[in-house]
This record gives structure tokens, C-alpha cells and sequence, in this order.
């Protein structure tokens, strides 16, 4: 009885303390639309700086789909 007893014991521990990792769910989504934001700032300035509008230029070899 006393392996029953710590094997339940053992799992009840980290369930009742489940919520305090439950922040960690919340923030993924976060980061991936922080990163979003900040990927397509970044090719915006790019975009500004090379003097044109992307339109007109030729398209780089690696954005062939």
C-alpha cells in the first residue's frame, strides 16, 4: 500500500502547482506575434532602403516559389 500511496503522491504534486506554468501557454503565442511584428518591420526598412518600390525591382533568386 505504501507504493500506491507515493505514486499517488507523487502525481498530485505536480498537478496541484499546474498552475503556476500555466503563463507559458499564453506567452508562445505572444512571442510569435511579437516576432511577426518584428520580421515584417524589418523588411519594411529594408524595402525603404534599397530606394525603390519592391514592385519594380527584380525578384531574388530565393523567393522563386
Amino acid at each position: 500500500m505504501t507504493a500506491t500511496f507515493s505514486v499517488a503522491h507523487l502525481v498530485a504534486l505536480p498537478l496541484a502547482h499546474i498552475g503556476h506554468y500555466l503563463w507559458v501557454f499564453y506567452l508562445i503565442p505572444v512571442l510569435i506575434v511579437v516576432g511577426g511584428i518584428i520580421h515584417t518591420t524589418r523588411a519594411d526598412k529594408r524595402r525603404q532602403g534599397d530606394g525603390g518600390d519592391a514592385s519594380k525591382r527584380k525578384p531574388r533568386r530565393g523567393n522563386r516559389l
